[in-house]
């Protein structure tokens, strides 16, 4: 057996080689510091290890050293509570374990779209944070990433994204909607736990497992599983107190035996019978089965043919079968969209003359049913005549009255009209024909159709509002001799032309009064005082005794 030996000069000459080596593949350099950042240099390219600054807005820079920030590090901006916002150079890459960690006063971040990695609880209680858009490059959200973010009220998160681990958004409490992006095939334990405004969640095909008490949000509703569900953990859904139902779209998901898994009151459906039955005798479940998908095998519509006016419209309506059918989104199409359009709700409208084919089509199965739309220019009947219910008429001042027209042929096709009067100082009238008296005298109402300009009159005499009568504020007084007191006349009705009155009395020698019902007392006795109407000539009167 040959034994290679190794002499002490080979021995120092790997030694050499070996230190040339390490030092060849390494140019990571001694932490440097540049204005309010220390960094690193590995590769040609910059670290932040950490912030030192004043806060405010931050501009992280795009170098340091003449390097390229590519990576910020774990902890480097941790506790940083004076930031308000933070914008990051478009090269960096990777942000650390904990990098903003209680960064409490952070409200705008901008995550470059060249970003591929965020670490652990990189924004962990940024409780000022209100909204987060997540690049494409990342795939994975971090345990913790989002935790604690109390303010949260809006995350964008992109296509790509396969795993949402641990506590990513937990006690997000502000956060009350959130839609998942197809692609995502796990969600980790407590990710959306605590997040009690959460009302709603869609959860993409993809996914295939839900950990523990992932969706622990008292506001949640309803749930609707994805059909490649294979695994729910142990009170994934235990503590969302509202949630009244919960759809499985496949048989063979599988609930973790666990009590508090669902809550006692939720309807499971669509879930193996058998299983579901077990489960439900188990834990005391209501459930309720629906089981997989229906297809689809057929549609139709309500009518086949119809005809429309141009700019007129008509809704037609689509019957799935069968009626228990999973998938009942359809599509509507228009043969020529020049002729007749068609929504989304299946409404179509005229747009020119000629014929169209509407066609609804299933989401499932691509079946089809069609309607033919004739849309027709519609015939005009001219207006002949035009009539007013009344020829003469009279008001009082104030008083209003609506006159009526009516249009000949009642078929016409345009019955617009407009009212106009001969005098406004006497009597005016509105769009709709009513006439309001002015001031007395005479004034003549005419309505004209727009089509053809055919007229009517009425002729309207407005009168002055007579007096009926006139009342004092008292039948009888008494008052020393030299003392006074004001009687007060009312004249109905209130809004009377003339209110213009006279007043006098009995007996001068015992009372006087004035032209504004001031009476005086003269000498002891007893006198009437008499107030008379102008108009009408109505009187009132009161017994005054006038006392030692």
């Amino acid at each position: 057996m040959r034994i290679l030996k190794i002499s002490k000069v080979n021995t120092a000459l790997v030694a050499i080689m070996m230190m040339t080596i390490l030092l060849c593949c390494s140019s990571k350099v001694q932490a440097d510091q540049s204005g309010d950042y220390t960094y690193t240099v590995t590769h040609e390219k910059a670290e932040i290890t950490k912030y030192s600054g004043d806060g405010g807005d931050v501009t992280v820079p795009s170098t340091l050293g003449g390097f390229p920030v590519t990576s910020i590090g774990d902890y480097a901006f941790k506790k940083c509570t004076d930031i308000n916002s933070i914008s990051l150079p478009q090269e960096l890459k990777t942000i650390g374990y904990s990098t903003f960690l209680r960064c409490t006063g952070l409200t705008t971040i901008n995550l470059p779209q060249g970003l591929t990695s965020i670490g652990d609880y990189a924004f962990e209680d940024c409780s000022g944070l209100t909204s987060i858009t997540i690049p494409q490059g990342i795939t994975k959200i971090n345990i913790g990433t989002f935790g604690d973010c109390i303010s949260l009220t809006s995350i964008s998160i992109p296509q790509g994204v396969t795993i949402i681990e641990y506590y990513a958004f937990g006690n997000c409490t502000s956060l009350k909607a959130v839609s998942l992006p197809q692609g995502i095939t796990y969600i980790g334990k407590y990710a959306f736990g605590q997040c009690t405004s959460l009302t709603s969640i869609n959860l993409p095909q993809e996914l295939t497992s839900i950990g523990y008490s992932a969706f622990n949000s008292t506001a949640l509703t309803n749930i609707n599983l994805p059909k490649g569900l294979t695994s729910i953990d142990n009170r994934a859904f235990g503590g969302c107190k509202s949630l009244t139902s919960i759809t499985f779209n496949s048989a063979t998901t599988f609930i973790y035996d666990g009590e508090y898994t669902i809550p006692a009151s939720t309807k499971i459906l669509g879930y193996d019978p058998s299983t579901a039955k077990n489960y439900a005798q188990k834990y005391n479940r209501k459930f309720e089965v629906i089981g997989p998908d229906v297809t689809v095998t057929g549609v139709s519509l309500n009518i086949n043919a119809t005809a429309i006016n141009v700019g007129a419209s008509e809704t037609l309506s689509a019957t799935i079968s069968p009626t228990n059918a999973t998938n009942k989104e359809v599509t509507w199409d228009s043969s020529d969209t020049a002729i007749a359009t068609v929504d989304s709700n299946g409404k179509v409208v005229g747009v020119s003359e000629g014929t169209a084919v509407i066609t609804v089509t299933t989401a499932d199965g691509g079946k089809t049913a069609t309607c033919h739309v004739t849309i027709k220019i519609p015939q005009t009947t001219q207006v002949t005549k035009v009539s007013l219910n009344k020829k003469t008429t009279s008001i009082n001042v104030g008083a209003n009255i609506t006159l009526i027209a009516t249009i000949f042929p009642t078929k016409a096709t345009n019955k617009e009209v407009t009212w106009n009067s001969s005098n406004t100082s006497i009597a005016t009238v509105d769009s709709n024909g009513k006439v309001t008296g002015v001031s007395p005298g005479t004034a003549t109402i005419i309505v004209t159709s727009v089509d053809g300009e055919k007229t009517a009159a009425c002729k309207v005499t407005v009168k002055a509002v007579k007096v009926i009568k006139i009342s004092l504020n008292k039948k009888k007084t008494s008052m020393n001799v030299g003392a006074n007191e004001t009687l007060i006349a009312t004249i109905t009705p209130t809004n009377a032309a003339n209110q213009n009155v006279t007043w006098k009395s009995s007996n001068k020698a015992i009372a006087t009064v004035d032209s504004n019902g001031n009476v005086v007392g003269v000498k002891a006795g007893t006198a009437v005082i008499t107030v008379t109407t102008v108009d009408g000539k109505k009187t009132a009167s009161c017994k005054v005794t006038i006392l030692k």
